[in-house]
């Protein structure tokens, strides 16, 4: 049995561990922090020097980051930043390797490589300039994990993030560009489920199989697949009516596009990561099969701004892959909301 004195110890060590590389101090309106090796201070600043900042990470990292590059522009609207995302010549061999300064790229429809952080980056109002490089060469060095969870800004829950960063990220012609891909491929009457088959596809598939069992559901279910197939491996779906976004550039549907596609489905069922965070923010009714790896990761990332993630969508239940029952979750949370989304639609026909 340990004795109180070594217990003490490595508490001790553990909260200056925290500390060291944590480090959070607020004076008045001064909101510096300290970020591994790099000092960010978003106190105002009267110099015309572009703000250039390195960004760790893969496109889930850079989404994740944007309240905070927004809330530096805000309070210094004069002074140019610029951002520097991950782009080299080393292709992550796959999806896991992405946030480890190696690049993923997709091919378009005409062919040529993509840089999916450089096409959802294009029409983000607040940031002056973005380019690919090597981010930590690149003036201060950012990581979601710290300073998304430290320096939240005005930011404090899943709907004042889309609130404040929604209109700045996405343009009128994304969300017209999706309606038409909705209305060329007969969606606008339909239950439209999106499954994102990458982590705990086993699940997805799963779940999406008894909406195909259910006589009273499958006539009215759509699946929109999403996935690549440059990164992972993507199963076969089983019956129903399924519209396939797999490898999307390949059918000339940009990633911003692809979003709004999305966040127009009635129900989105994927794993855990940040292609996931991203409809929890958007209001998506989701269910997502996060496993304990991956809980403990977005504690560390979000601390106790992640319970809003399932406190403000429509299903509030956290489900963990490990102790998931797809019998249960369809019968308690889907079939549900699925028959009343039905039984609405049958009533303004």
């Amino acid at each position: 049995m340990k004795s109180l004195e070594t217990i003490l110890m490595q508490r001790l060590k553990k909260i200056w561990s925290h500390l060291r590389y944590n480090r959070v101090v607020v004076v008045g309106n001064r909101r510096p922090v300290f970020i591994r090796d790099h000092w960010i201070d978003d106190t105002l600043c009267h110099s015309e020097t572009p703000k250039v900042v390195g960004i760790h990470g893969g496109l889930g990292d850079v989404v994740l980051l944007l309240p905070y590059l927004q809330y530096f522009k805000k309070r210094n609207s004069h002074r140019p930043l610029h951002v520097v995302y991950t782009d080299n010549i080393d292709q992550a061999p796959c999806p896991e390797r992405f946030g480890y300064a190696q690049t993923r790229v997709e091919r378009n429809a005409d062919g040529g490589l993509i840089n999916p952080i450089a096409d959802f980056l294009a029409n983000v109002s607040f940031i002056d300039e973005h380019r690919g490089g090597v981010p930590y060469k690149q003036g201060e060095y950012w990581f979601p994990d710290n300073a998304f969870r430290r320096v939240w800004g005005p930011y404090l829950s899943p709907d004042a993030w889309a609130d404040a960063l929604f209109p700045e990220i996405f343009i009128s012609e994304d969300v017209q560009s999706a309606q038409k891909w909705r209305e060329q491929n007969n969606l606008l009457d339909r239950f439209v489920v999106a499954l994102h088959l990458r982590r705990n596809a086993d699940l997805v598939t799963a779940l999406y199989q008894r909406m195909v069992d259910d006589p009273a559901v499958a006539p009215w279910v759509t699946a929109l697949i999403l996935g690549s197939t440059r990164n992972q491996y993507i199963p076969e779906l089983e019956g129903g009516h399924t519209v396939s976004l797999v490898d999307n550039y390949t059918q000339g549907v940009p990633l911003r596009t692809l979003y709004q596609i999305v966040m127009q489905s009635q129900l989105f069922v994927g794993g855990r990561g940040s292609f996931e965070h991203f409809f929890f923010i958007a209001r998506v009714p989701s269910i997502n099969f996060i496993d304990r790896e991956g809980f403990r990761k977005n504690n560390r990332r979000f601390g106790t701004w992640m319970d809003s993630f399932w406190e403000q969508n429509h299903f509030s239940e956290r489900i963990f892959a490990e102790d998931a029952d797809v019998d249960s979750i369809y019968q308690r949370l889907v079939r549900p909301y699925i028959l009343s989304w039905i039984e609405h639609k049958e009533r303004h026909i």
